[in-house]
């Protein structure tokens, strides 16, 4: 008999990694609720991550994401697909590995500068690069100032150029067979 799944699952990565699409996909497979962080934000406070962003700063963000990731808590059999930078403010990584299972999403910093190029007025931290060599370079930045937290993270997945179907059952294997130990794939 396998482990029992984790009741609480928090996906985490850079913006772009893929973890709202994979993260949808994966609840499915495993029949557990599922939770965008960005969108329980929005929802709680009325208004979009670039309003808040624009109204109040990155730092109340980060307060706001706090409360809302903190609400999580009260659900059992859940994936939560986190912000980027939901791990590295306010004691988040520690809450979420305490609670749950974190599973890290690695892309290389090529696809994610190059899917963030698409979406950059709808992302507040990027929006504003001119080239995609800037975005690439600040994709690289901040991958290296995130590194710490990131790799707090108890599964780590190297998504490569596999699709998001391939994805979601990779995890699907590594959370069904891999309760307590730090799995890469």
């Amino acid at each position: 008999m396998s482990p029992p799944i984790p009741k609480r699952i928090y996906l985490i990565g850079f913006m772009g990694a893929g973890k709202t699409t994979v993260g949808r996909l994966l609840a499915t497979m495993v029949g557990y609720q599922f939770i965008d962080l960005d969108a329980l934000i929005e929802q709680t406070y009325s208004l979009t991550i670039t309003d808040i962003f624009a109204q109040y700063g990155e730092a109340r963000f980060r307060e706001m994401e706090a409360e809302c990731l903190k609400q999580t808590l009260q659900y059992d059999r859940v994936i939560v697909a986190t912000g980027g930078g939901t791990p590295c403010f306010m004691g988040n990584m520690h809450l979420m590995n305490e609670q749950g299972t974190t599973i890290m999403l690695y892309v290389s910093p090529q696809v994610l500068a190059k899917r963030l190029y698409k979406l950059m007025q709808h992302r507040p931290l990027v929006a504003g690069f001119e080239t995609k060599k800037q975005l690439l370079t600040f994709v690289e930045n901040m991958l290296v100032a995130r590194h710490y937290y990131y790799a707090q993270a108890k599964i780590v997945l190297y998504c490569k150029k596999k699709e998001v179907f391939t994805i979601a059952q990779d995890l699907r294997r590594l959370i069904e067979n891999a309760a307590t130990n730090k799995n890469v794939l």
